[in-house]
């Protein structure tokens, strides 16, 4: 097995990285400022590679992504975003067919966001897309994932919030709690689907080393816990209280348009999927994602 990661040197690919490497599977990763051994140039704007190392590719996990989260949705960032998966995807697939001989399975990362918000309906992995902006983002991204599924084993991982106090949500989360600041937005009562990093690592490692058959699409979360749950436990970790009253939801649209609906609005989705590839989850509670931690 020899991995090819794209998207390799951020949050979550840091810790794909490194689990890959703890086994002994050899992994590569494309990234336009190439600065480890392992590393390898990619420009695909402008359709460029590095590509002579990569014949011995089997599996290819593909985290490539601009931050949904991280710069409010104007036409000039939606443009970003969608170059920086779906653009990249095709590039890719592109790429692969010339230098990627062995490949066998190709993971395609996308995001759980893909049927707009319900406060009550449960989404399965069958559902149609949404028509909202994430939602039709998300469905074209996974478009681009699915053109690998003309030539090799192919599946489409919608992640949850990825929670871990090393990066990601929790941290973006935790700078106004140690100021002090802390604020539960909207309601608090709003669900969000979320997966602890050890568990994507693990569900990634998992899908590429398992040898039976598991669902194409997989809903990659833990479990649902409410927004005011999940920024108490953010307060409790960082030894602080949560003392302000609730950030009103107008209030978050103004300051972030239309991307403040992330924050705001409830999404339940099931994962009998993840539970059929035989992946055993390890944190199913708050608690447990900084409880490995501290033992």
């Amino acid at each position: 097995m020899e991995i090819l990661l794209i998207g390799g040197t951020g949050f979550i690919g840091q810790a794909v990285s490194l689990c890959f490497k703890s086994k002994a599977v050899p992994v590569f990763i494309l990234t336009r400022n190439p600065k480890e051994e392992n590393h390898r140039f990619w420009d695909p704007q402008n359709k460029e590679v590095e590509g002579e190392s990569l014949k011995n590719i089997t599996h290819i996990i593909n985290l490539n992504g601009a931050g949904i989260a991280e710069k409010r949705w104007t036409p000039s960032r939606k443009r970003e975003l969608y170059s920086s998966r779906i653009e990249a995807t095709e590039y890719l697939f592109e790429l692969t067919e010339s230098h990627c001989p062995m490949l066998q399975h190709y993971i395609g990362i996308s995001g759980i966001n893909a049927f707009g918000f319900s406060e009550g309906k449960t989404f399965q992995e069958k559902d149609p897309f949404g028509s909202d902006y994430l939602s039709t983002l998300v469905r074209d991204w996974e478009s681009a994932h699915w053109r690998f599924q003309t030539r090799v084993k192919t599946t489409v991982v919608r992640l949850g919030m990825v929670l871990d106090p090393s990066g990601g949500a929790y941290t973006k989360m935790a700078v106004p709690t140690r100021l002090g600041l802390g604020s539960v937005v909207g309601s608090g009562k709003q669900l969000v689907p979320w997966i602890s990093l050890e568990d994507v690592v693990g569900l990634l490692y998992h899908l590429c080393a398992a040898k039976n058959d598991f669902p194409p699409i997989i809903h990659g979360v833990c479990a649902h816990s409410t927004m005011a749950e999940i920024s108490h436990f953010i307060a409790h970790e960082e030894g602080k209280k949560i003392w302000l009253p609730n950030l009103p939801s107008f209030i978050v649209h103004l300051l972030f348009g239309s991307m403040g609906q992330l924050l705001t609005r409830s999404l339940n989705v099931g994962n009998s999927s993840l539970i059929a590839t035989g992946y055993t989850i390890k944190n199913t509670t708050l608690n447990a994602i900084t409880d490995a931690k501290k033992n």
